[in-house]
């Protein structure tokens, strides 16, 4: 213990003295687990202090030696780190980030410094007793919000934590996680002047965090907590970032809960309602946001998330009030040119199409009619890109109706005629297509009804 500690001590050491100090010291650490205990207090600050060097100041030797230290340390005495666990925390993230650079630049010893790092973060999250670990990870949080790119593996750390934890434990730090699942999803309220693209990385980790949370929790525990976070992104203190967020973690817990996530969405059916008309390009008065790649981000987000519900819930979601509020702002959304010519399209595509055909799928035959009329006279709509993409979500739905479409085939008749007749030579195209499409799946001739 002296030899190490007095190697640890001289700051003019070479590399390699440094490194065999470093492996010594991790030896201690896994052999001698109990003894080694008793001299934290001298040595564990000079090995912090390696640790928090740059890693520009440090060899390729030093870090792995670093690294594979922390690891030993970490595996024998991770109950007794109590006092040190932000400090590792930060550094292990901060490792993280400088081993991807090192590993996109071709470094030799990155991929067995990467290996032990995700080894060492696992183990923290499995065997650090949640009553040191949850702290440190919000003190950790603050420390690296500034580093979008050092926050990720941070939370990987808590997602493993919250999907390992057993119920009773899960039971004791509940109100505590929730408390900081609020603070993290403030992250871009907090973050304003951070890029966009930093800031949407950093929240889908922390979406990815509550999703794991949820997977844990009973419906008795989760609705409250999750009308906790609608309250917190939509009612107290409103703030357009909070709500971007909120709608991030919809599409997310959509994707992933499916048929059980209906059970809680009717709570922003409206405010999803109101949106889809705030970032309507053709219907607002004014932008939601100043920046028109969060408006499209925010829309992308929504429609995802009522696709989901749509698809999943059926009618059991898309009750006549709820189906009410929808349909208009819905159907209205094929005239929304938000973000350009690009994101339209990739937006109608991906989003818009699906959840209009969704929508039709999984309402009653009284909405579903109200929809279709609505649908078909966008088909009269003097832009040729609206009607085209009227054309797609039409398309779109007969093939999720099948044979429920033909009771309304024969209202669809004439506007089809008309665009078999379009003066732009795409939607005119398009419109021969669908027809053919629909004769295929109906399977009779639409012909007798023109």
């Amino acid at each position: 213990y002296d030899l190490v500690y007095q190697l640890l001590s001289d700051r003019r050491l070479n590399s390699l003295l440094l490194s065999s100090a470093l492996l010594c010291f991790a030896e201690l650490c896994h052999s001698l687990a109990t003894p080694t205990i008793a001299h934290f207090g001298r040595l564990m600050p000079l090995f912090l202090a390696v640790l928090q060097q740059p890693p520009q100041d440090r060899s390729d030797v030093v870090t792995l030696a670093l690294v594979t230290a922390l690891h030993r340390l970490v595996e024998s005495l991770a109950p007794f780190l109590s006092a040190y666990m932000t400090t590792i925390l930060v550094q292990v993230c901060t490792m993280h980030v400088s081993c991807a650079k090192e590993t996109g630049g071709g470094g030799s010893s990155s991929a067995a410094v990467s290996q032990r790092l995700e080894s060492t973060s696992s183990h923290l999250a499995r065997h650090v007793p949640a009553r040191v670990l949850i702290p440190a990870i919000e003190d950790g949080f603050q420390k690296l919000s500034h580093s979008a790119a050092a926050l990720a593996p941070l939370m990987s750390v808590l997602g493993e934590l919250i999907s390992n934890m057993e119920k009773p434990d899960l039971k004791g730090h509940l109100p505590q996680l929730q408390e900081l699942v609020l603070r993290l999803l403030a992250y871009r309220r907090d973050n304003p002047e951070m890029d966009e693209e930093e800031v949407s990385a950093v929240e889908a980790s922390i979406v990815g965090v509550v999703t794991s949370l949820s997977f844990k929790l009973s419906e008795d525990t989760f609705r409250p907590f999750f009308y906790k976070i609608y309250n917190w992104a939509a009612v107290e203190d409103k703030d357009e970032n909070k709500v971007l967020t909120f709608y991030h973690l919809t599409e997310r817990l959509s994707e992933m809960l499916k048929s059980l996530f209906v059970l809680f969405a009717g709570v922003f059916v409206e405010h999803a309602a109101d949106l889809l008309v705030a970032t309507n390009s053709a219907r607002a008065e004014e932008d939601y946001f100043e920046d028109d790649g969060k408006n499209c981000r925010l829309l992308n987000h929504i429609l995802a998330t009522l696709n989901g519900c749509f698809h999943h819930g059926g009618k059991r979601f898309l009750t006549r009030e709820r189906a009410t509020f929808l349909l208009k702002p819905l159907v209205n959304q094929v005239e929304n040119e938000l973000g350009g010519e690009e994101a339209t399209q990739q937006r109608v595509e991906r989003h818009l199409v699906p959840c209009l055909a969704s929508f039709a799928a999984g309402c009653e035959d009284a909405i579903r009619k109200e929809w279709h009329q609505k649908l078909l006279y966008q088909m009269r709509h003097s832009s040729a890109r609206v009607r085209y993409t009227t054309l797609l979500a039409f398309r779109e739905a007969v093939r999720k109706l099948g044979d429920d479409y033909l009771s309304l085939l024969p209202e669809a008749v004439p506007f089809l005629a008309e665009l078999m007749e379009d003066e732009s030579t795409e939607v005119e195209h398009l419109c021969q297509d669908v027809i053919l499409e629909v004769e295929q799946i109906l399977g009779e001739p639409l012909m007798k009804y023109f």
